[in-house]
């Protein structure tokens, strides 16, 4: 292929037919090249792009989010392979963000999990399609989630709960031996939020010595978000605290 600018290669790919979005709809697909004007980099898959960022930065990795991306792209020099090597890829459920293009054996897992909480007959061949956003969205709207098909750490945790719920109790162990971690606060208040930073709204407020129990994930831990906010049961919903002030009981 000819050596392009960085509009120039986004105006090449467009002229020879190749794939190309806007980037809230990009593909789980390492290798694309994302872009805005004048700019191009790499997306690498998990959120992550590797881009030219000049002399005061150098070649770096960013999120995808935190920059002003535009849109994705094929590159024409490049090519995609689609098929068992990407329904191979093995992570655990509730390690990533899952949306439309997403592959992998973690959205098998949300498959199988959403058949059994729905009811539904999805194909579990871990490939987030259509069928699986759709799905992703009905179980948002039940439990009052913001409804937009994507996988994240807020679904993750309403998912989870619901299948605690679900899950019968056989430990042999008496109540007053609990079967998972506690938390205590440990600053003289502590705001609940709905959501994982201090953007979203207050649900409630903890004081000093309060005891709460966390959000179990598949793997067995402590549900706890990348900026080291931990996912609580509180009030009957999923709440979310900072861990800088908790401590584990």
């Amino acid at each position: 292929m000819p050596d392009e600018s960085a509009n120039g290669l986004f105006e090449y790919a467009q002229r020879k037919g190749y794939d190309w979005g806007t980037i809230g709809t990009i593909p789980e697909i390492p290798g694309l090249a994302v872009r805005y004007n004048g700019h191009v980099g790499v997306y690498i898959g998990n959120g992550k792009v590797v881009e030219e960022r000049g002399f005061n930065y150098g070649c770096v990795i960013t999120n995808l989010q935190d920059r002003k991306w535009t849109h994705w792209y094929k590159i024409p020099a490049l090519k995609y392979v689609t098929g068992s090597s990407e329904s191979a890829i093995k992570t655990e459920l509730g390690s990533r963000l899952l949306k439309k293009g997403s592959v992998g054996d973690d959205v098998k897992q949300l498959q199988v999990l959403l058949n059994q909480v729905l009811n539904l007959d999805l194909a579990t061949d871990g490939q987030y399609g259509n069928n699986t956003v759709n799905a992703v969205i009905k179980f948002q709207n039940r439990y009052k989630l913001t409804s937009d098909g994507i996988y994240g750490s807020q679904t993750h945790a309403a998912l989870m709960s619901v299948l605690a719920d679900r899950t019968p109790d056989t430990d042999s162990k008496t109540p007053s031996e609990p079967t998972s971690e506690t938390y205590a606060v440990n600053a003289s208040t502590l705001n609940v939020r709905a959501g994982n930073d201090t953007s979203y709204n207050i649900i409630t407020t903890l004081h000093n010595g309060d005891i709460i129990n966390p959000v179990i994930g598949l793997d067995g831990k402590p549900l706890v978000s990348k900026n080291n906010w931990y996912a609580i049961y509180i009030l009957e919903q999923i709440g979310w605290i900072s861990g800088k002030y908790v401590m584990m009981k």
